[in-house]
């Protein structure tokens, strides 16, 4: 995300839990939590709504991931896996 950004690393981003910024938003206690893998693979709860989107998406030529709760391809995973550690990135 930060390359398609243009931003540098930070070591604050493995951290972002840990910010004293105010947070506005329904969501701020999620916003103080750490990563975790709980959500992963929620969205297959809606995978049936979520149909023409992907379909679109593929019709564009996005490639979408075999198992769309990891990772599309092995380059992606390495860089998850060296940003998230192992436990988020599935492998």
């Amino acid at each position: 995300m930060l390359n398609f950004l243009e931003l540098d690393w930070d070591p604050a981003c493995l951290d972002f839990q840990t910010t004293r910024r105010v947070v506005r938003t329904g969501s701020w206690v999620q916003v103080r939590q750490p990563l975790d893998s709980r959500s992963v693979g929620r969205w297959k709860n809606y995978e049936s709504n979520l149909q023409p989107l992907l379909e679109a998406l593929q019709r564009r030529g996005v490639a979408l991931a075999q198992d769309p709760g990891g990772p599309a391809d092995p380059a992606r995973r390495s860089l998850l896996s060296s940003c998230l550690g192992p436990t988020m990135s599935g492998s």
